[in-house]
């Protein structure tokens, strides 16, 4: 009995105690509470000085992106200009390149002159005409002969001569072209044999076999002059009365025929 008394009275007396905190305990709990409220503020104020620093660093980033957008803009309109510059440039060239080819055809043509006089003259035995130009209009040139000659024969017949530094094989069309606006511009050769001639400063072996086979008497250079080409042996030179009787003549060749504003006609 006394012993259950006294251990009441003890767990009474621990309760008591308890229930009650002293002021070191409560003093603790103070400045616990003073430290996490102080650190909580110092972590919001890190938060904001983070969030203050990226709200500058996008602005500036955007300012950023704005000049180089700006930059980019510019550098844009430099480049049109440049390439606008070039393009021009370019055309000029362009037009100076072509100045120069129309200098040097007709300082070839000059230059063959004294030799095709004398090829016509003495080699074909015709009177040297000299050149000829024909248009429909003041200025307009339809026809381009660089020399012509007619025979001495009595036949009637014209010699047309083509001049060209570098032969190519569309120059072929262009000679029989040549042929046709002769006979429209000149009708008093429409019934005669008018003959085609090609003298050319630059020719290779095939081509040379190919002016040939057209019927085209060939002129080259030799000894720095132009000379009458030697001729493959059975080679005939072919007078000419339009298209029809030089497709009879020669039927390999494809002619290309044009209307009076050079579009092409097609058959």
């Amino acid at each position: 009995m006394v012993l259950t008394k006294t251990v009441r009275q003890t767990g009474e007396e621990h309760a008591g105690r308890e229930k009650f905190m002293t002021d070191e305990e409560l003093q603790e709990i103070r400045d616990k509470t003073e430290s996490n409220f102080q650190r909580a503020s110092e972590m919001l104020q890190e938060i904001v000085a983070i969030q203050k620093e990226t709200e500058e660093i996008r602005k500036k980033n955007e300012a950023e992106i704005a000049e180089a957008e700006k930059r980019a803009k510019v550098q844009a309109k430099i480049t049109d200009r440049k390439i606008a510059e070039l393009t021009e440039t370019s055309k000029n060239h362009g037009k100076q390149i072509g100045g120069l080819g129309n200098k040097f055809g007709s300082f070839t043509e000059s230059l063959a002159e004294p030799s095709l006089r004398r090829i016509l003259e003495k080699n074909l035995e015709a009177d040297y005409q000299g050149w000829l130009h024909c248009g429909r209009s003041r200025g307009s040139k339809d026809l381009e002969v660089d020399a012509w000659a007619t025979a001495r024969n009595g036949s009637g017949a014209a010699y047309l001569v083509e001049v060209k530094s570098r032969f190519k094989p569309k120059h072929i069309n262009q000679v029989f072209r040549m042929v046709e606006k002769f006979r429209e511009y000149q009708p008093e050769y429409r019934n005669k044999d008018v003959y085609p001639m090609l003298a050319v400063v630059e020719i290779s072996a095939g081509h040379r076999e190919l002016v040939w086979g057209s019927g085209i008497t060939l002129i080259d250079i030799a000894d720095g002059v132009f000379k009458l080409a030697e001729q493959p042996e059975g080679f005939t030179a072919i007078g000419h009365h339009g298209t029809d009787s030089v497709r009879r003549a020669v039927p390999h060749l494809q002619l290309v025929r044009r209307n009076d504003s050079g579009r092409r006609i097609v058959p």
